[in-house]
């Protein structure tokens, strides 16, 4: 009887307060587990690649880099141009 609740309705009634059942927790609807087992999948695949974009990632790396270098040789080449057209003059 340490509650001041219970020390309250105790003074106005002179009973001890009647305990209340515990609310029952009701299982999940099947509507809240197809949500929820929709949103971990998209997660899942958010955070997991496919193995089919793996592979062809792997394979276009290579293409990249010489796309890379080809830019780079072409912006030197237009820079050996320039300085080759600046002594000219």
């Amino acid at each position: 009887m340490k509650n001041p609740t219970d020390i309250a309705i105790y003074n106005k009634t002179g009973k001890f307060n009647q305990k209340t059942e515990i609310k029952i927790i009701k299982p999940a609807r099947a509507q809240y587990d197809n949500m929820e087992n929709t949103f971990f999948s998209r997660r899942l695949n958010e955070t997991n690649k496919a193995q089919k974009v793996l592979n062809i990632q792997y394979h276009l790396e290579k293409f990249k880099h010489f796309q890379k270098d080809v830019k780079k040789q072409q912006e030197h080449d237009k820079v050996h141009r320039l300085r080759k057209n600046e002594q000219d003059k």
